[in-house]
């Protein structure tokens, strides 16, 4: 996901975010501070959430549950009197929190965030929406409510309710991840797990899979177990079920559809920070580059660009994939500030 386009409030609502300004993680406080020094037109936003953050925040064992539940009905009922008293007659609820009375009442209501009692977003929908998101270069691992694992690739976003109920297990991936999915019950049926990939819908029951929705494409990988893919068709949606070892390709620009055969390892490589190259391109390999670090790949030679390439390229940091890449290739890199140039 590109921070950059991040408001103070999309920050604060970022559970990454949220870990750096608790001081859970030293993984968050590296990455926040160096993702300012990158972008320092960007740091007044930051600085305004992680202010809004530390006077959100008390420690939950100052309230009993009992007492967070009178507060929570408490706050509730006075956030509402008061935006119906300053609400002029027909007019819709705001969307966004507003300055003044109404802000320190939504600010009130949002101090119970750290004691596991979220009320935030209840002011503006049924569920708070948790989201987990990684810069380029960084990926990470995700623990759902269910005990559904979620591993996390660079420049990606997933987001789920944070009050799923027990038969609705859904989340809205943007990016690339690879799930482990827990089986579940509702009595004797299992309860079913979906993942939001663009326009196509991948329902499943129990199962190792990777999904990648960039740009107007999504692509389902299985591992192992089974899915059934909802994609959208000219009349209605058609539905498609996967085998293990199966690739599903959807373009969404023309509805075309493609379904094969793959070694299923070649697509899960990157959870083990490597790319496990099969019969593609310079150019295949070059875009991937730019979708995890950040960086335009430019190929000045056609002809090298259309050069096939097989083997295994490390991705723990990009000097590293970039050293393997032109010793082991013959490539010659050239990097710039802003982008980087392959010739020969």
């Amino acid at each position: 996901m590109d921070y950059r386009l991040y408001t103070a409030e999309d920050f604060v609502l970022d559970e990454y975010f949220q870990q750096w300004v608790k001081g859970n993680s030293p993984g968050a406080n590296a990455f926040w501070e160096a993702w300012m020094r990158e972008h320092p037109q960007r740091v007044p936003a930051v600085l305004e959430a992680k202010r809004t953050l530390h006077a959100l925040h008390f420690r939950s064992d100052d309230l009993a549950p009992e007492r967070q539940l009178r507060m929570l009905n408490h706050i509730m009922g006075a956030v509402q009197a008061h935006e119906a008293a300053q609400r002029p007659a027909g007019r819709k609820p705001l969307r966004r929190l507003g300055t003044g009375v109404a802000y320190r009442v939504a600010a009130a209501v949002a101090l119970l965030l750290a004691a596991g009692v979220v009320l935030w977003a209840y002011l503006y929908g049924p569920y708070r929406q948790m989201k987990y998101a990684t810069g380029y270069g960084q990926t990470r691992t995700i623990a759902l409510p269910d005990g559904s694992q979620v591993v996390l690739n660079a420049n990606s976003e997933l987001r789920h309710p944070a009050g799923w109920q027990p038969g609705d297990r859904q989340v809205w991936l943007q990016g690339e991840a690879f799930f482990k999915v827990r089986k579940r019950k509702l009595g004797r049926v299992p309860a079913p797990f979906t993942v939001h990939s663009g326009s196509l819908t991948v329902e499943v029951l129990g199962t190792e899979f990777t999904v990648t929705g960039r740009d107007d494409r999504t692509r389902v990988v299985l591992s192992e177990g089974s899915v059934r893919l909802a994609v959208p068709a000219a009349k209605g949606t058609a539905t498609i079920l996967m085998k293990p070892g199966e690739l599903v390709d959807y373009q969404e620009a023309n509805g075309a559809v493609d379904h094969r055969t793959v070694n299923a390892e070649v697509y899960h490589s990157w959870k083990s920070h490597r790319w496990v190259l099969e019969d593609v391109t310079l150019r295949q390999v070059a875009d991937r580059i730019e979708e995890t670090y950040g960086l335009p790949v430019h190929i000045p030679d056609p002809r090298l660009a259309r050069e096939p390439m097989t083997g295994v390229l490390p991705t723990e940091n990009l000097d590293k994939l970039l050293s393997v890449l032109s010793a082991t290739y013959g490539i010659r890199v050239q990097r710039q500030e802003d982008r980087l140039t392959l010739t020969k």
